[in-house]
Order: structure tokens, then sequence, then C-alpha cells
């Protein structure tokens, strides 16, 4: 059984890697603001959908293939969050995230021949009050640009939180190894069988 990661994020591949499962990464050339277009109500299903379309994507040139595909958003006060791409928008982000609680939403969806798997991971994440200088302080130490909601909990970020609620902490990092690993076992996959 082939395993293919619809993904070039480190932390996505760190994390399968963790497993022993061997897999080769794709990256999936969606238009993810279209994907937003594409749904009337966006809710933590976005995160799903874009998924969904990740994994449709890589699983149209390797069909013989488990597609595992994830993505991730920050959700506050009615409005999402995804990643900043530059160093004022992460602050900003920060700013208005510290002292208070926003949800940390992942959709997986996985693809094997005819079947399909999904799921929706909420992790409840609270911040610690922060001053600007602690946010610029920890932005400019982690870089954290090309992360849904601004923080690296698996690099010093996780000492910006006082709590965090979730039933899988690798859905934080961006890829929920239980439910992957549970999943690739119903769907026959031998884990740790000689």
């Amino acid at each position: 059984m082939k395993i293919v990661l619809a993904s070039q994020s480190p932390g996505r591949k760190l994390l399968l890697k963790r497993t022993g499962i061997p897999f080769e990464t794709l990256a999936p050339s969606i238009d993810e603001e279209a994907c937003f277009k594409e749904i009337k109500n966006p809710t933590e299903s976005i995160c799903l959908h874009i998924a969904r379309k990740k994994a449709e994507k890589i699983f149209s040139e390797k069909p013989e293939a488990v597609i595992i595909a994830s993505d991730q958003m920050a959700f506050f006060e009615e409005r999402f969050y995804g990643k900043a791409y530059n160093t004022e928008k992460a602050i900003q982000t920060l700013s208005l995230f510290q002292g208070k609680t926003h949800q940390l939403i992942n959709g997986l969806y996985m693809k094997y021949k005819d079947k399909s798997f999904s799921r929706i991971t909420i992790n409840k994440m609270s911040l610690r009050p922060l001053s600007l200088n602690q946010i610029k302080a920890y932005v400019q130490r982690d870089q954290p640009l090309h992360s849904a909601g601004c923080y690296y909990i698996d690099q010093t970020g996780l000492s910006l939180f006082e709590k965090i609620e979730s039933e899988d902490f690798s859905s934080i990092i961006g890829l929920p190894i239980m439910a992957v690993v549970n999943q690739l076992i119903k769907w026959g996959y031998p884990y740790l069988q000689k």
C-alpha cells in the first residue's frame, strides 16, 4: 500500500515520519481562495473542503495510492485566520488572540481507491496575556509566518499558552496522527506487523 502525503509542510512530514510509515510527498496546487467562494457559509467545514480538494488533486495523479491531506485555520470572533505570510500580520493576529481563547480547526481527508475518510478536529487554544514586546520577540524567534494562528506549537510557541484542549495534539501541528493511523489500519495497512 503506497502512501502519499498531499503536503510540503515540514510539520506534517515530520509527524507522519515519526510513525515509521514510509510515504512520499506531493504538493497539490489548488486555489484556496476559490474554495472559500465554493462554500456559502464557511464554517469549520472549510478546512475539510480544502483538504478534500488537495487529496482529490493528488489522487488524480496517483490513483493507486492512499492520499492523506490536511488543512487548518484559526477561528476567532466569527472570522477565519490562515497563514500570515508577513511579520506585521503575524503580530496583529497574535495581539488579537492574546489573553483569549480561539479555535484551531484541522480538516483531515484521506482517499483510497473508492473509499474516503474525513475528520474535523477542533482545538481550544487559550493564549496567556502577552505584551506587544513579547509578541514581537516571539515572532522574531520562531518566524511563524506559514502557520495558521501564527504560532509553532512544536517550537517555542507552546510557551504562549495558558491552556490547550485537544483530543489529538498532533492536529495542532497539522496532522491528526491517531486518526490517520487508525484509518490506515482499517484499510488494511500492516502497521507494526512483521
